[in-house]
């Protein structure tokens, strides 16, 4: 996430706006089991690839929450 959040103006963006664009990327992201499911994607092939998709607090968010 630091390095996300440091790249902001590679991007063209302000730290803070950058911060709300992963802000937005993580919450979307936390769902991703639901979706998956509603599509119909057997719970064995979720299973398969859960660890793709580690949660925010595991990979930093507080960093962009600190931003916002």
């Amino acid at each position: 996430m630091d390095n996300l959040l440091e790249a902001h103006g590679d991007f063209g963006l302000q730290k803070r706006d950058a911060a709300a664009i992963i802000e937005r990327v993580a919450s979307v992201t936390r769902e991703w089991r639901v979706v998956f499911e509603e599509l119909g994607v057997p719970e064995q092939e979720c299973n398969k690839i859960a660890s793709a998709f580690r949660r925010p607090r595991e990979i930093g968010i507080e960093v962009v929450e600190k931003v916002l």
